[in-house]
């Protein structure tokens, strides 16, 4: 085998490891998804903790196989979220932000929806600078992918 053909064997080697490598990676992240669409909207590493003083409740529980902050809230219309903090979210985010009622100070709040079905996940908060961000995500509306694998959708239901 002359130098040419080796070196392009040891390319398509190494391509095939990158991309095992790469599907690997991938599939061992755990996601938290939609409930509603099982759209992937953060993984479990994204998870913060921002304390809020405005929080009804406030509680430490091992969520999503880790330690995580939630925060009980209700909103001027009595509607009660349980939330958790993320640093990102893969949500739609509305252009509008809102400085009335919200529940951590200094940050303005606006509704993020799920890319995928547009069910409300919650709301992303931003200092006036934009300089800082995080997202509340309401607990009721997320799942964990392993919980999503053995969910069983019926026949004709859901696009299935």
């Amino acid at each position: 085998m002359n130098f040419h053909k080796q070196i392009r064997s040891f390319a398509k080697i190494s391509l095939f490891i990158w991309f095992i490598d790469a599907v690997i990676s991938h599939s061992a992240e755990e996601w938290i998804l939609c409930k509603n669409c099982g759209h992937e909207v953060a993984e479990m590493s994204d998870i913060v903790r921002v304390k809020s003083a405005s929080a009804l409740r406030s509680y430490n529980s091992t969520l999503f196989g880790r330690e995580t902050l939630i925060q009980r809230f209700e909103n001027p219309g009595g509607q009660q979220f349980e939330v958790i903090t993320m640093s990102k979210a893969d949500v739609l985010v509305d252009t509008d932000g809102h400085s009335a009622h919200t529940w951590f100070p200094s940050f303005l709040w606006r509704i993020c929806v799920c890319k995928q079905c547009r069910s409300h996940l919650g709301w992303m908060f931003e200092n006036a600078s934009k300089s800082q961000k995080f997202f509340g995500l309401i607990m009721a509306r997320l799942i964990r992918d392993e919980q999503a694998d053995g969910l069983i959708i019926q026949p004709g239901r859901y696009g299935a």
